[in-house]
């Protein structure tokens, strides 16, 4: 099911049970990620293109359901396009509802997860106030976040750790 024959069917019915208090989501990002710029060095992306109006979708879910939050991630280029069109037209449209709106672009490997990830981050809240949070964990990659691990065993039977913890991330873990 699309999000806006969501937003029209399905919406209309969970707000007559309840309130909703965030709404949390990811529109899809073919249309803002380097990958797909590269074939297009020259060309100015458009606030009207088909697949970058899908966080209109989101918008419009927000708008009817009103939560206290809402929460969108995406590829940083969301926030980078076009001097930052979209974010900037993200807090206008949200702004005009009464959302005071905070976009950060922030790395996963900053926040214990192992892999280098820059993603952007818009949160809106009904009321001021809101922080990111401080950078949790030295990064980490990959083969040091689960070398520890063991080996997927031939039966069903649960195996040991390879090793006692060798970083603070597997200790945490």
């Amino acid at each position: 099911m699309q999000v806006s024959e969501f937003n029209k069917k399905e919406l209309p019915k969970i707000l007559s049970l309840e309130k909703i208090t965030g709404v949390i989501g990811g529109p899809p990002c073919q249309g803002f990620s380097s990958a797909r710029l590269s074939d297009f060095k020259n060309e100015v992306i458009k606030l009207n293109e088909k697949r970058n109006k899908l966080y209109i979708d989101f918008f419009n879910c927000v708008k009817k359901s009103k939560p206290d939050f809402f929460l969108i991630e995406n590829v940083k280029g969301m926030a980078k396009l076009n001097d930052g069109a979209f974010l900037k037209d993200i807090e206008q449209r949200f702004g005009k509802l009464g959302y005071f709106i905070n976009p950060s672009v922030l790395n996963a490997s900053e926040y214990g997860v192992p892999q280098r990830r820059e993603r952007v981050f818009i949160v809106g809240m009904m009321e001021e106030g809101f922080v990111f949070p401080q950078k949790d964990l030295e990064p980490i990659s990959s083969y040091d976040a689960i070398s520890d691990l063991p080996s997927k065993p031939k039966d069903e039977t649960i195996s040991k750790f390879r090793s006692n913890p060798k970083n603070d991330y597997q200790k945490k873990l």
